[in-house]
Parts: C-alpha cells; structure tokens; sequence
C-alpha cells in the first residue's frame, strides 16, 4: 500500500491576483451559498437520500444536485421552496421575522439666542457632514 501524497506548498502570482479581486462581499455571497449547500446536504443525509434519490424527489439530473450542492449555484426562492418541501427543513427563514417599518430620527439642538432654539433632524446613519443642506428639517421652537 502506498503513503498518499502529502501537499506541497504552491504560490502563483495569477493565482493570488485572482483573490485578490475578490470583495468582502463576494466573499461573503460565497460563503452563504457554500453554507447553504452543506445545510442541503446535511437534510438529504438526515433523510437517507442518495444524490440520486434526492434528485428524483425533485424532479432534477444528478448533475443538477451536483451543481446544487458544490456551493456555487444561485438558487431561486421557489427552487429553495422546493427543496424545503422535500427534505422538510426551513432554508428561509421569513416567519422568524416581523418586519417594521419605524422611522429613526436623531435630533441636534443649538441654541440661537436665550428662550429660542433650533432643533434639526438628522439621520442617525451619516454624520452631520454627509447631510445635504436641502435634506435637514429645521424647526424653531420657542422655549416657555
């Protein structure tokens, strides 16, 4: 019986270009899709699913699931809804979540003389000095 090879170490300048390019937030769409075919992969072992089998169940080649489960395809919300289906396991999770809608103002008051002030509403998202002049609502209000 022979040793398997160990790897060698390898650096290639195209190579480290290449991932070089890449953005955090490719990165990151990456990992969620390599995140979301392991959670796939793991219901279809839960199940005693081949490859084969599950692919049957969904009507789909193996090389279809293949390409599911390599991590880098871009499923759409009604092939996930299908999957869900099948393997009884929930990949989007829209019912943890309530969704409302609040607006968010922050407030900045300057004193223009005594008894009277000026407050302004900002976004709590930017700094004063990313707010355009036209997009700040000042109202004066007289104090007593």
């Amino acid at each position: 019986m022979t040793k398997p090879k160990q790897a060698q170490s390898h650096t290639s300048k195209v190579l480290d270009a290449l991932v070089n390019e890449i953005t955090p937030r490719e990165q990151a769409r990456t990992d969620n899709r390599m995140l979301l075919a392991i959670k796939i992969d793991d219901a279809r072992k839960a199940k005693g699913w081949t490859q084969q089998v599950f692919a049957k169940e969904m009507g789909q080649q193996p090389s279809v699931i293949s390409k599911w489960l390599s991590g880098t395809h871009n499923f759409t919300a009604d092939t996930m809804w299908d999957i869900e289906e099948k393997l009884g396991v929930e990949l989007i999770s829209l019912k943890e979540r309530e969704w409302k809608v609040t607006r968010v103002v922050e407030y900045k008051i300057t004193v223009q003389s005594p008894g009277l002030f000026t407050t302004e509403y900002v976004s709590p998202y930017t700094s004063l000095s990313d707010v355009e002049e036209n997009t700040i609502e000042t109202k004066p209000y007289k104090y007593g």
